[in-house]
């Protein structure tokens, strides 16, 4: 069956965001999604992905790398062996102008659909700080 890309990308979000639903961190998880956007478009993906890493103690944020680098390898614009937050953070950080844009829009695109379905699923809003920031 012939999918088109936002078909791809939302049956793949679905999934990863639905196997998020009974973790404790899902909340960040859903906030991380709905902020990292606004980070991209601001700081650009490099610094942007480059801050969600540091938060390394928080599950959430780790989760949300990972499925990611998930989903940029499906849509073939990591390599096999590098579909790893470290593989996912090298190809942005070492690509070349045009597949730098083509990486940023489709973590763009990949984020659209983690934030909605964080709002259905995970029942996540944006605003919503919890006790984190």
């Amino acid at each position: 069956m012939t999918q088109t890309s936002e078909q791809r990308r939302a049956d793949c979000a679905f999934e990863l965001v639905q196997a998020v639903r009974s973790e404790r961190w899902k909340d960040d998880y859903g906030r991380f999604a709905h902020k990292l956007p606004i980070l991209i478009r601001t700081c650009g993906p490099v610094a942007a992905l480059e801050f969600l890493r540091t938060r390394d103690k928080d599950e959430g944020a780790h989760a949300l790398l990972t499925h990611l680098a998930r989903q940029l390898r499906k849509a073939n614009l990591l390599a096999p062996d590098k579909d790893s937050i470290g593989g996912l953070l090298e190809r942005v950080r070492k690509a070349p102008l045009a597949d730098y844009i083509r990486l940023t829009r489709e973590l763009l695109a990949t984020l659209n659909w983690h934030k909605r379905l964080s709002v259905s699923l995970l029942g996540v809003k944006a605003g919503d700080e919890g006790d984190r920031s």
